[in-house]
């Protein structure tokens, strides 16, 4: 997960949030792949339309974002992240279900902040701590503590009780989510594309989810 999220940030610094956003949305088709090759999940016919129906959707929802200029190098190592994420949902199903999440979470960023920490740490130093505002450090409070501990919190609760493919192909309901919530605080409009993009969305996790 470390590997993914740094893959990730680093991608962004030379790629555009666009075509990070869209190379996002491989996660899931990875992991069914993943599955299917060493987990010997079969591949339904459900389950492949309902990656492709929330693949489209999410397609669908960027393509009516602002177009931004990519790079290459930027789109491999987001590609790269999404690899790191489709591994680690596909093999590390049993060991979560083995342990308590609060166990595993415990352990996951007390070793991720000890690897981090050779490479990251000497930057440190060079932050102006001084000038770091209220707002700064209550945004970073919240990214920390909402946006990464309580969303693997819940990652790894659901983790625990769904198949691999099903909990990657949650991974579109994020740009859903995204949209809403700029409709909802009145910095997105509503769109056809939005609609049809969520209902999509929708139906590809539902198709995903289903048992048969």
């Amino acid at each position: 997960m470390g590997l993914n999220q740094f893959l990730y940030v680093t991608g962004l610094q030379y790629t555009s949030p666009t075509n990070g956003c869209v190379i996002g949305t491989s996660t899931p088709i990875v992991a069914l792949l993943l599955s299917a090759l060493f987990l010997h999940i079969p591949i339904t016919v459900r389950r492949g339309v309902g990656v492709a129906l929330a693949c489209c959707g999410a397609l669908v929802l960027l393509s009516g974002s602002a177009h931004g200029g990519g790079n290459v190098v930027g789109d491999v190592l987001c590609l790269g992240s999404q690899l790191a994420a489709a591994c680690y949902f596909v093999f590390f199903g049993r060991l979560i279900r083995r342990y308590r999440v609060i166990t595993l979470m415990k352990w996951l960023f007390t070793i991720s902040a000890i690897a981090a920490l050779p490479v990251f740490g000497a930057h440190l130093v060079y932050v102006p701590w001084h000038e770091v505002s209220l707002v700064e450090w209550l945004s970073c409070a919240y990214v920390v503590g909402i946006g990464t501990f309580v969303c693997y919190l819940l990652l790894n609760a659901g983790q625990s009780r769904l198949a691999p493919p099903v909990v990657a192909a949650y991974n579109y309901v994020q740009p859903m989510i995204a949209a809403t919530a700029g409709i909802l605080w009145g910095v997105d409009s509503l769109s056809w594309q939005k609609i049809v993009a969520v209902l999509l969305i929708i139906g590809g996790v539902w198709l995903v989810r289903s048992r048969r």
